[in-house]
């Protein structure tokens, strides 16, 4: 497959799951070929990513949906003449939309840690929180990217272009580190889920939190503090449903965002009681 117009991080994501489709050969010995990829593989797979390696039904899902792509691209190359894989069936589900709240963004915005490597997790999360770059876009982004206020790039996932006025409090992060030539500290995406998450729990972002579990293909409610279940992406999130219900523009969110359409807007917007509470009372209380 020719790979030269993917990101980088596209092309990780693919390796990553061809990774785990030659890890299934190996481990159940079912030989992966054009003509074998059918329905007894499409349950065989199913069972080994949900029930044996224990992984949500969206990585399933994704799974399927890019060998979908790959199958797709090799009938028209003429590499095969098999169809039976059009039926699969894998839809992503939904997850339940993480953010953090003005109270909480701001709690954790002006908390000092006692180590600089926790320090610089808050501030490079923070600057997400603030601006609504993903973490490829955080990861490499340089003070060129930043004139008089204004930071202009182009997303890594889509190029897309942002072009985003900073407020004063991002304006400041950067500050931090103008001797750099990247604006914000170099750390690896698996340990900085695991710092953000550390981050939180000092700060006490405790609020208890309902959010639906796709483990092993069944759909459950559970419950637990807002700081276990934060992440990278949890920073494009709390930017965007904020920065919605502050303005309640839906054009410069998504134009801030990178956000072309609608429902990929909505995939990030997110709504907590006390929002819920104002609009109520914007609604009703003059009743």
């Amino acid at each position: 497959m020719a790979v030269k117009n993917l990101a980088p991080k596209t092309l990780q994501n693919y390796t990553l799951y061809y990774t785990k489709l030659q890890e299934f050969e190996n481990e159940k010995k079912y030989f992966i070929d054009y003509s074998t990829i059918n329905p007894i593989f499409f349950d065989l797979y199913r069972n080994y990513i949900l029930k044996e390696k224990g992984l949500g039904w969206n990585t399933f899902a994704t799974a399927i949906k890019k060998l979908k792509f790959f199958m797709n691209w090799s009938l028209k190359k003429d590499y095969h003449d098999q169809v039976g894989y059009m039926k699969f069936s894998a839809t992503e589900k939904e997850p339940t939309i993480i953010f953090l709240t003005m109270d909480e963004l701001s709690t954790l915005y002006h908390k000092d840690f006692e180590s600089k490597r926790l320090n610089q997790v808050r501030d490079k999360f923070c600057f997400g929180c603030l601006t609504g770059l993903a973490f490829a876009d955080l990861d490499t982004l340089t003070h060129e990217h930043i004139n008089n206020g204004t930071l202009t790039k182009f997303r890594v996932k889509t190029g897309n272009l942002i072009d985003v006025e900073l407020s004063d409090p991002a304006l400041k992060i950067i500050s931090r580190y103008q001797d750099k030539y990247k604006a914000l500290p170099k750390i690896s995406h698996q340990r900085f889920n695991d710092y953000i998450k550390e981050i939180c729990q000092i700060a006490e972002i405790n609020t208890p939190t309902i959010y639906k579990d796709f483990s092993k293909g069944i759909v459950s409610e559970k419950i637990a503090p807002k700081h276990e279940l934060v992440g990278s992406h949890t920073a494009r999130k709390t930017f965007i449903t904020n920065f919605y219900h502050n303005t309640k523009d839906i054009n410069l969110t998504k134009k801030n965002a990178g956000i072309t359409q609608d429902k990929t807007l909505r995939r990030y917007m997110g709504i907590d009681k006390e929002m819920e509470r104002k609009a109520m009372k914007k609604a009703f209380g003059k009743l």
